[in-house]
Parts: structure tokens; C-alpha cells; sequence
């Protein structure tokens, strides 16, 4: 046993014992047809690898699924629980990735911000 404290700072953890969770993953996207609703919920304690699944399965959409347009927004970050900031997040991030462009998201939700602060005045970004 070490004496010294040990770190995995700048090291590639390996991905193991998720086996049963990528599978029902895979099967739900290959089933996806056959029901209403698609959800799969993974839930634990911190440190039991949640993170690291994620990122496991978000490969494994970019490698083998390269159809699904797909992102992820983490909401331990506050602001974007705001239903206006998720919104514009959500819609910054599949233009960054996609290239998709949300013209009359962007009309619509310029009206709305106006009618909500209609002392803060709209400015044109470039």
C-alpha cells in the first residue's frame, strides 16, 4: 500500500462494468420505433461513474448513431435551470455542433424578451 496520496489527474480512466447500461442504451435507440417515450434514468451515489457512463454513451452517439442529433446541458450549473437561459443554451450548442440555424426561435424570442423588459433595449449582434 502507498504511503503517498495517489492522483488520476491527467490519466484516461478506463471504462469498465457498464456493460448492462450500454446495451439497454444501444437497445432503446434500435427500439426506438416501437414505443412512446425513450427514458433512461441513471442514478447513484457521487463517484460511482454516472459522469464517465455519459461520456461513454455520448461516444458511442457520435461513433455508431452519427444520425441522432444529440447534446447535453448539465444543469448543476444554475442558470440554466432559467427556462429563457436553457432555451438559448440549448439552442447555442446544436448550432455549434450542427450548424442548424433557429431563425424564427430567434424572432419569436426576441418579441418575448421585449414584451418582458420593455425598458432594456434589443441590440443586433453580429
Amino acid at each position: 500500500m502507498s504511503t503517498c496520496p495517489t492522483t488520476y489527474f491527467g490519466k484516461e480512466r478506463v471504462f469498465v462494468d457498464r456493460k448492462a447500461c450500454v446495451q439497454a442504451f444501444r437497445d432503446n435507440i434500435q427500439n426506438s420505433g416501437n414505443k412512446e417515450y425513450n427514458v433512461l434514468f441513471y442514478h447513484g451515489i457521487p463517484g460511482i461513474g454516472k459522469s464517465r457512463l455519459q461520456k461513454e454513451l455520448q461516444s458511442i452517439l457520435d461513433e455508431e448513431y452519427p444520425e441522432i442529433v444529440w447534446i447535453s446541458i448539465d444543469f448543476d450549473v444554475k442558470t440554466y435551470r432559467d427556462t429563457d437561459t436553457f432555451l438559448i443554451n440549448l439552442r447555442n450548442k446544436i448550432q455549434e455542433k450542427y450548424g442548424a440555424k433557429f431563425y424564427l426561435f430567434n424572432v419569436v424570442h426576441a418579441i418575448y424578451w421585449k414584451k418582458l423588459y420593455p425598458k432594456i433595449p434589443l441590440q443586433k449582434m453580429d
